[in-house]
Order: C-alpha cells, then structure tokens, then sequence
C-alpha cells in the first residue's frame, strides 16, 4: 500500500469519506479533490482487454448503440470547435473511439499501456499506437495535435497531473483536450458513495467532480474550460437506483441530500 498527496496541491491534509474493499476514498481539505489513500496500483491487465472489457464495448463483435452514441457525442462536441484534424486519443485500449473518429474524418492515433490492447488497435484497425508505461515516457513531440481526449481514463491514473501536462504539452496552440470521467458530484455518487458503481478502489484511484477536474487542468494552464454534464433530476436517480436493484449509502440521507442540492442549485441564481 502506497501513501499519496494530493494530485492538485500535493499536500496530506484530508478527511475521510468511506471506504470499500478495505480502502479508504479520502478528500484533500484544500482542493476538494477525492481520491483513494492509501492505495496499490496496477495496470489494466491484458486479461481484463481479452475478456471483460470487450464485453462492455462489442456485442456480436459490433459496437454496442449505446456506446456508438457515446462516441457519436464526443465527436460531435469536438466537431464544434474544431474541423477534423490529428487526434490522440490517450488510453486508446483497443481502438474503437479511434474507429468511429476515422470513419468521421479525423486522423488518429492512440496512446496505451496495455500490450494486448494496443496490439489489438494496430493489427485489428491499422492504427498507430504508442506504447510505455506512462504518457510522457512515449517520446512525442510537442505541439503536435488537434485535439486530445482521455474517454474514462482520468479516474485510472496514478499521476493525474503529469498526464494531463504531457497532453497539454502535445496539443497544438488553440487545440482541445476532451476528458469524460465519473463524476463525484452526480446524484448517483451522493446518494450511493460507497455502492456506487464507479467506486473501485483497486483501479478507480480518483473521484473527479467538475469542480476539482476544471481546478487541475486551469493548474495546467488550459483555458475555455466547458462543463459539458448531462443535468439530471433528484426524483428520476433515486427511482433509478431502486428500480435497478441498486443501493443507497448506509452513510447519507436521501431526504438531506435533496434539500443540500437544491439549496446548491438555488444558491447559483
């Protein structure tokens, strides 16, 4: 087990949320920022591509609709800022975002540190794609993309950060970075925290909410940041989760966080 810092500020400073699985999900005091403390880290086995994972993406060998759709509104957003240029999509796995990208003009290539996956991109698709332990151990040179996009990566990275830096690095003056991830402020997240679904401490290590993802990549030095989250109702979530057979936290109250938020949302206006 490893002892972290925050990856925004780098301090200890934290407060305890819950825990899962004998992990501890901790928030940084100073940034808001909520992670897993102390943690183990490995990398995506090769295993998990082979199985899992392409379970999650293909049905029959096709691309899942509701994953197409996913795809389909990443590229649309990107489309809206840019024309179809170079993209790098960093935590390419096997290469089905770049597939749907290329099929809309974009030329793309992918970084991942899985040899499996990132085999199964070049010799399944024809694609290029870097390989190292880290991003900023692929040897890319700066200023060289249009656009950059880590689709469920962020939550996986042991150095947040770094990777984040190192595509800021890569892109081009005026380029975009698009980052979709878990988001800790959901309704989902707060009532459900520990039965969350996206709470996985073993490969889950950071739980971004847009606050604290917007206050990292400004740390960086991007600018014109979007918040591009879909808005959702409080009634339609917990309908949801008890339809779906999911579970509420033993930690909160639902009643306590309908009232929290809506005083939030009121507090905006």
């Amino acid at each position: 087990m490893e002892f972290v810092s925050c990856a925004i500020c780098e301090g200890y400073n934290t407060m305890p949320l819950f825990s899962k699985w004998g992990y501890n999900i901790v928030e940084c005091q100073r940034c808001g920022i909520s992670y897993v403390n102390p943690r183990t880290f490995t990398v995506e086995s090769d295993d998990y591509f082979r199985g899992a994972y392409l379970a999650t993406i293909e049905e029959d060998g096709s691309l899942r609709p509701e994953i197409r759709a996913i795809y389909a509104r990443i590229l649309g957003d990107l489309e809206t800022y840019l024309r179809p240029a170079r993209l790098f999509d960093v935590g390419c796995a096997m290469g089905h975002f770049m597939v749907e990208a290329r099929d809309r003009g974009w030329q793309v290539c992918g970084f991942e540190c899985s040899p499996y996956a990132g085999d199964y991109a070049r010799e399944r698709h024809g694609f290029a794609v870097y390989q190292a332990p880290d991003l900023k151990d692929a040897g890319l040179s700066a200023n060289q993309f249009d656009a950059c996009v880590l689709i469920e990566v962020a939550e996986h990275l042991p150095k947040p950060k770094t990777t984040l830096a190192e595509a800021f690095r890569l892109l081009k003056p005026g380029g975009v970075l698009y980052v979709t991830t878990p988001n800790f402020a959901s309704f989902r997240a707060l009532l459900q925290r520990e039965e969350w679904a996206a709470v996985i401490p073993t490969g889950h290590l950071y739980y971004f909410t847009a606050e604290s993802l917007m206050k990292l990549l400004a740390m960086i030095g991007f600018i014109d940041l979007v918040d591009l989250s879909f808005p959702a109702s409080f009634d339609t979530e917990v309908s949801a989760i008890a339809s779906g057979g999911g579970a509420f936290s033993r930690y909160v109250d639902p009643e306590e966080i309908r009232q929290r938020t809506a005083d939030e949302d009121q507090a905006k206006f």
